[in-house]
């Protein structure tokens, strides 16, 4: 009777499986070597006993795999250790404002930031806002809109094209630049909102900026917010 390798052990396992569970299925699998193995003692020939060889090797296989297990288990230990360090540090995050690549702006108080950079000079820039239905409500056109190469910020006072305003929230922003006549100008929108609160997803901190999600390593800028103006009586 052959006694079955241990190389599918440690080898085969979900690549998701935790530590835990690695450390579960070796000791399932240690007990039905053994069990194997002293089956295999009793019914031996005892005028032929079988090589031992083959036993040290499956042993020794079981004590590699048991300390890939332990190591895993520490590694383990140590990322949940920097993950609970970034989340305490991210609930610094909340109620701050934060900016990061990306096409939204965010709509409150009639006030929303809008920021973009060119690559170069352009002759018109064209700032495109479209609500959550894609329906443009905006356009801002230069002089408005600056077309010198570098970073810019602009206001936009949450009107849209017929001069009603509109609610708060979430609205996405193109930019279109163009040099003479129809020459385009690489342009890049960035991303700016205050954060609400903070989520651990995936081994990965992420920050609520009302109906966005944002990394942490995304994140470019961080400043405090303004407080809301309040109406007087």
């Amino acid at each position: 009777m052959a006694v079955s390798g241990v190389g599918s052990t440690s080898t085969s396992q979900n690549k998701g499986a935790t530590a835990a569970q690695d450390a579960s299925t070796l000791s399932q699998n240690m007990d039905t070597f053994l069990t194997l193995l002293t089956t295999q003692l009793k019914n031996q020939d005892p005028l032929s006993p079988q090589d031992s060889t083959q036993w040290v090797t499956q042993l020794v296989q079981f004590s590699s795999v048991e300390q890939q297990i332990h190591q895993r288990e520490s590694l383990e230990q140590m990322l949940n250790l920097q993950l609970a360090w970034q989340s305490s540090n991210a609930v610094g995050y909340i109620g701050k404002t934060v900016q990061a690549a990306g096409d939204k702006t965010y709509l409150t108080n009639n006030s929303a930031s809008i920021r973009y950079s060119l690559d170069e000079n352009a002759g018109q820039v064209t700032v495109t806002i479209k609500d959550a239905n894609g329906k443009m409500v905006r356009e801002l056109k230069s002089p408005t809109t600056p077309t010198t190469a570098g970073s810019h910020e602009i206001t936009w006072d949450g009107k849209d094209k017929d001069g009603v305003a509109l609610d708060d929230g979430f609205y996405t922003v193109s930019v279109t630049a163009l040099k003479g006549q129809d020459i385009p100008v690489n342009a890049t929108t960035t991303f700016s909102g205050v954060v609400d609160s903070v989520e651990n997803a995936n081994g990965q901190v992420l920050l609520h900026v009302g109906n966005t999600k944002l990394a942490i390593g995304d994140i470019t800028l961080v400043k405090d917010t303004p407080p809301a103006s309040t109406a007087s009586n």
